[in-house]
């Protein structure tokens, strides 16, 4: 992404601004510093999409490649999320999301307090769907 655009972009109803470590499918690792700058001079979240690199960019430095900051280091970070199924071999349509504050993580459950069944609430989108996938990303 240009940094540039994004900031030009941010209104009074932007929560977010999302980058990629790296962006699928050129591999492009997107300035997570820049957009650190601009996440906090607007006072919005910033999201590092790292569902492609999630399990190799944090290697890099070590295997002798290394890379800016990319995750809680940068402070206007406020949830990265990582595709399992890619490089956590795991089944296909399995991803998690690390957020900087409990406090965040408590924003993602779901109550439904008018379901004819009683209160339903779920900490997952998943909601009601089978937890085999769940279980087998948790045993990878």
């Amino acid at each position: 992404v240009n940094p540039r655009d994004i900031a030009n972009a941010i209104d009074a109803n932007t929560i977010c601004i999302v980058g990629s470590v790296p962006q699928y499918p050129h591999g492009i690792i997107d300035d997570l510093e820049a957009l650190n700058e601009i996440a906090s001079r607007f006072d919005v979240g910033l999201h590092v999409d790292a569902c492609l690199g999630g399990f190799l960019v944090p290697f890099m430095e070590e295997a002798g490649f290394p890379l800016p900051p990319f995750d809680f280091r940068l402070p206007a970070v406020t949830a990265i999320s990582v595709d399992t199924h890619k490089y956590g071999y795991t089944y296909k349509g399995s991803s998690v999301v690390v957020y900087r504050t409990e406090e965040m993580f408590y924003q993602q459950i779901t109550t439904a307090t008018e379901w004819p069944g009683g209160i339903y609430a779920s900490p997952t989108i998943a909601g009601s769907r089978p937890g085999a996938n769940i279980a087998v990303t948790w045993a990878a």
